[in-house]
């Protein structure tokens, strides 16, 4: 029902539709034009006395705020009051929290089984918790690693509390769990609140259902939500991201050195929680241009706003700069970004087949498929091909620089696009905002979300199952005695392998190769010291060869089968993680190494592999590959 006796009346009516009506087909760069340029500024505060107007007397005039959204002159769709809206987005960011939270503990006690980078993540933290702040590599920045550190010491002080053990070097063996949770709750959280920026977002540019219906999307979005439960940095870069975007809004209304100095300082602790968050600096630097406001003191602002940000989250930086720009430069992501590979599943393909199964897995085929006709449809009107619409808003041209970077780049997965997520998602909500009914709205989110959440429920329920590689370890214990020796096809710190117990002399071989490549070995020092497994092996641990430059005759001579049957060994395991990756891969020269999987697959003793809706992990192939008896 149409309202009456609003204020401004048909003026008034007029101006909203204008504000509401939407252009028939976009790019989702042009999606995120149209949702950046609909800020509802037209709700006065004050009254023509000057005094503080009631919220209550704009309520009326608030469509898609308080009282529901008209567009296009068609029936308001979904009738909510304050009250409604902070409920609905409760519900939303308690629903997020929760995808991002069940199973927190996968894998544990047994480090690295969300995935590996978590071991990487976790004793980075540890270093620097100890005062060492000198990184362990250069790949990645250390905001995140200070932000676990954070959340460590409210888990330690809880331990304290209830009187636990706080042996840290055997907790840090025996129950991982004490550092693993508080990192991994970490980018739950950072998750969660990434919702809530994305409601505030679309709020702030058009309305609260956009903001809605945005932080509703993202809660789906499959790799957010798994990545979400990961202790790595992609959550934390997405958060920074668009908190950037948020402060840099601000620059629009008003330029001042202060809101400069603020986003720059954003723009550093977002680069500092991945090395690509400094491409947030598009947003201020938008600004800037935009107003014509270029003064070399609003410049020193931003740019000492971003070094001081980045040296909140990178100390190094300071302390040691020369280093710290060595260490970048001969880092082996710089390396891998200049070799140009990209891999996906084991698999290289050209950039933007990488971006099409990167959007599938995100949002769907629906969603990608739309995007997709936007996009021809921007660039392709009436015949002509225009460039303009990816450079008019800052979140065009930031969508636009991160793809072209993806293209090109190298060594990427699906949760490299996290960071634009949340601006896609804000342009599906602007889009649905068209529904002339409540019926073709609900309709649109549900083929939006339905596959987008199939995915991420399905990946929540099988993690609740017990992991392959546990479930191997279980029958390598019940089934092969602890004299008998065995190979693993993976390097041991990927963690593709089941977890078994390590004889001293297995140890000192991954110690001794964990010092060849520049690291200390303490890991297995202390694993030696601490490890309390019933049983132990002899186990070795075949290189793992990822990069051409590193594949070596001395490693290709060991995946032979003969070879390792003079050595004694009486059983090879061998990890899908790994080999899918060898045996795609047709282009890195590893043909003897791909012999090696041909003449040994089919001949499997034992093979656990993931059920849908049931368990993760890597599909497991046991082989029995010599005859008992040899002692070591």
């Amino acid at each position: 029902m149409r309202r009456s006796g609003r204020r401004g009346g048909g003026a008034q009516k007029t101006r909203h539709r204008h504000r509401c009506s939407l252009s028939a087909a976009a790019a989702f760069v042009a999606l995120l034009q149209r949702h950046e340029r609909l800020n509802l500024r037209q709700f006065p505060r004050y009254g023509k006395s000057g005094k503080a107007r009631p919220f209550s007397a704009n309520l009326s005039r608030i469509n898609g705020i308080a009282t529901g959204l008209y567009c296009n002159g068609s029936p308001q769709l979904f009738q909510m009051n304050v009250r409604t809206e902070k409920y609905i987005l409760f519900l939303i960011l308690l629903f997020g929290f929760i995808l991002r939270a069940l199973s927190i503990n996968y894998g544990l006690p047994n480090p690295g089984y969300f995935s590996s980078d978590e071991i990487d993540s976790i004793s980075r933290a540890v270093k620097i918790g100890a005062g060492d702040l000198t990184p362990a590599h250069f790949n990645k920045p250390t905001f995140y690693n200070i932000i676990i550190i954070v959340f460590n010491l409210f888990a330690f002080l809880f331990y304290r509390i209830i009187g636990a053990d706080t042996d840290f070097k055997r907790l840090f063996i025996q129950n991982p769990a004490f550092f693993y949770i508080p990192a991994r709750l970490a980018s739950v959280c950072a998750g969660t609140a990434a919702l809530y920026l994305c409601y505030r977002a679309g709020k702030k540019l058009k309305d609260a259902r956009v903001g809605l219906s945005a932080a509703f999307l993202l809660s789906c979005c499959y790799t957010t939500v798994r990545f979400s439960h990961y202790a790595k940095e992609d959550a934390l870069l997405t958060l920074m991201v668009l908190l950037t975007f948020m402060i840099a809004i601000k620059l629009g209304e008003g330029i001042s050195a202060k809101r400069v100095l603020i986003t720059g300082l954003l723009t550093g602790l977002t680069a500092a929680a991945k090395f690509t968050g400094i491409l947030a600096i598009i947003f201020p630097v938008y600004y800037l241009i935009k107003n014509k406001n270029l003064k070399p003191k609003i410049l020193l602002s931003l740019l000492g706003g971003v070094l001081f940000g980045f040296a909140l989250g990178m100390p190094y930086f300071i302390i040691h700069p020369i280093s710290f720009f060595k260490g970048l430069i001969s880092s082996t992501i710089l390396r891998q970004v200049q070799g140009g590979t990209i891999w996906l599943g084991g698999e290289k393909h050209f950039g933007l087949i990488f971006i099409a199964k990167m959007f599938i897995q995100e949002f769907g085929c629906l969603y990608a498929a739309a995007l997709l006709y936007f996009l021809f449809h921007a660039i392709f009107n009436k015949g002509k091909i225009s460039a303009k619409p990816l450079f008019k808003t800052p979140s065009a041209f930031f969508a636009l620089i991160f793809l072209t970077i993806i293209i090109f780049a190298g060594h990427l997965d699906y949760h490299y696009i996290m960071p634009l997520t949340p601006f896609l998602c804000l342009a599906a909500a602007v889009n649905i905002a068209k529904a002339k009914s409540n019926t073709i709205y609900v309709m649109m989110m549900f083929l939006l979300i339905v596959e987008p959440l199939y995915r991420s429920v399905k990946f929540d329920v099988e993690s609740f199952g017990e992991d392959t590689r546990i479930t191997a370890a279980k029958w390598i214990e019940a089934n092969i005695p602890t004299h008998e020796q065995i190979a693993f096809d993976t390097a041991y710190f990927y963690q593709y392998h089941p977890p078994i117990g390590l004889s001293k002399e297995s140890l000192d071989a991954l110690k001794l190769d964990a010092q060849k490549e520049g690291g200390t070995g303490n890991y297995y020092q202390l694993l030696g010291e601490y490890q309390n497994k019933e049983k132990i092996y002899y186990a070795r641990f075949l290189p793992m060869p990822t990069w051409l430059e590193k594949l070596q005759p001395s490693n290709i001579e060991q995946y032979n089968l003969g070879n390792l049957q003079k050595g004694g060994f009486t059983w090879l395991v061998c990890s899908s993680y790994y080999h899918n990756r060898i045996m795609n891969d047709k282009n890195y020269g590893w043909q003897p190494i791909r012999n090696f999987y041909l003449e040994i697959f089919g001949k499997e003793l034992q093979i656990f592999q993931p059920q849908p809706w049931v368990n993760m992990g890597p599909i497991i192939k046991v082989y029995r590959i010599g005859e008992s008896g040899h002692q070591r």
